[in-house]
C-alpha cells in the first residue's frame, strides 16, 4: 500500500520539480503518521525505523517546496537535531517512544550527510552563495552537541566539535580576510583547549567533551599552519618581487606558542613547553624576516633563543624537559 501511494502521488510527475513536489512531501507524511501508528499495535522496530525515514523524506521534500534556495541544507539540520532529540527521556513515553528512540544514531547521521550533501551542491550551483558552510556547520555542531548530551556519547561529541571547527574555519574563510586569515583560524585551537581543560565542570556530557577535545587542539594548530604556508606561497606566487613571508607567519606562531603555553599550564605536560619553544623561535625568526633582518641579526636571534631555552631547561626540575 506505501508503494502504491507513493506511485500514486509521483506517477503524474512531468518534471523532476513535480516529482519532488507538495504530492510526494504530503505523501511521506501520511505515511510517516501511518506507519507510527503501525508501530504502536505491531510492537515493530522495523516499522518504527521505515517511519521515522518517511518523516525525514516528508521534512526534507517540504524544506524544498518552501523555495528556501541554498539554504534548505542548513535548515535541514533541524532535522539533525529533532533525531537527536527523541533520545530525551521524557519523550520516550509508552512503547512508542521508546520505538522511535531506537537506533537513532543512524537517522542523525543520515540527515546530517543529506544537510551537508544540499549544502555542497547548492555552494557550488550557486554562484555568490556565502555563509552557506558555516551555518550548515554550526547547525550540525549544535545538533550533535545534543546528541552527545543524550547518549551519543564520544563519537557525537567528536563530530560536535569537530563540525564547531569547521563552521569557524569556514567563516573565516568567508569573511576574506586576505592575508590575515590564518591568524583568524589560529585562536580555533585556544578555544579547544579551554573545552579540553574546563568542560568538565559542566556535568557528564562536558566529561565526555573535555576527553574528545583534546585532539582537536593539535588539529586545529596543525590546520592553522598549513593554511597560513598556503597563503604565503600564494602570494609569493602572485607577486614574485614581494616579501616571500608576512606578519600572518610570526602572528599565527605567536598564539600557537601561546597555545602550548596554556597546554602546559592546564596539564603539565613537558612536550607542550618543547612545542612552545619551536613555535616561539620561529615566530622571532619569521618576525626578523619581516623586518628584513640581515645573516648576522638572525645569528644572534638563534643564539639567543638558545641560551634562553637551555637555561630554562637546567632550572626545570622535570627529566622529560631537560632530555628535550
Amino acid at each position: 500500500m506505501a508503494v502504491a501511494a507513493l506511485g500514486l502521488s509521483s506517477g503524474y510527475a512531468t518534471t523532476t520539480g513535480q516529482l519532488v513536489g507538495w504530492p510526494t512531501a504530503i505523501t511521506f507524511a501520511v505515511l510517516a503518521v501511518g506507519f507510527a501508528a503501525h508501530a504502536v499495535f505491531s510492537d515493530g522496530l522495523a516499522t518504527a525505523i521505515v517511519g521515522r525515514l518517511a518523516f525525514g523524506a516528508a521534512w526534507i521534500l517540504t524544506v524544498h517546496d518552501l523555495g528556501l534556495g541554498p539554504w534548505r541544507g542548513t535548515i535541514d539540520t533541524l532535522l539533525v537535531g529533532f533525531y537527536a532529540l527523541s533520545g530525551l527521556p521524557r519523550l520516550q513515553v509508552g512503547r512508542l517512544g521508546v520505538l522511535l528512540a531506537a537506533r537513532r544514531q543512524w537517522l542523525v547521521h543520515g540527515s546530517a550527510a543529506v544537510a551537508l550533501g544540499l549544502t555542497t551542491y547548492d555552494w557550488i550551483s550557486t554562484p555568490g552563495a556565502h555563509w552557506l558552510f558555516p551555518a550548515t556547520f554550526a547547525g550540525l555542531g549544535l545538533a550533535y552537541l545534543i546528541f552527545a548530551r543524550l547518549g551519543g556519547g564520544t563519537i557525537g561529541a567528536a563530530i560536535s566539535l569537530g563540525s564547531f571547527g569547521l563552521a569557524w574555519l569556514t567563516a573565516t574563510l568567508d569573511l576574506d580576510l586576505h592575508d590575515w586569515t590564518a591568524v583568524a583560524m589560529a585562536p580555533l585551537a585556544i578555544a579547544y583547549l579551554v573545552i579540553a581543560a574546563r568542560a568538565s565542570m559542566f556535568g557528564a556530557t562536558g566529561v565526555v567533551l573535555a576527553r574528545a577535545a583534546r585532539p582537536f587542539v593539535h588539529l586545529a594548530v596543525i590546520a592553522g599552519l598549513l593554511l597560513a604556508a598556503a597563503l604565503e606561497l600564494s602570494d609569493s606566487i602572485l607577486q614574485p618581487g614581494g616579501r616571500w613571508i608576512t606578519w600572518q607567519s610570526p602572528a599565527v606562531l605567536a598564539i600557537i606558542a601561546g597555545t602550548y603555553l596554556a597546554h602546559w599550564a592546564f596539564f603539565r605536560r613537558p612536550l607542550a613547553l618543547f612545542a612552545l619553544a619551536v613555535a616561539a623561535s620561529l615566530a622571532v625568526l619569521a618576525a626578523g624576516q619581516v623586518l628584513q633582518q640581515d645573516s648576522t641579526g638572525a645569528a644572534i636571534e638563534l643564539v639567543l633563543l638558545a641560551a634562553a631555552w637551555g637555561a630554562g631547561a637546567v632550572a626545570s626540575t622535570d627529566k622529560q624537559v631537560r632530555a628535550l
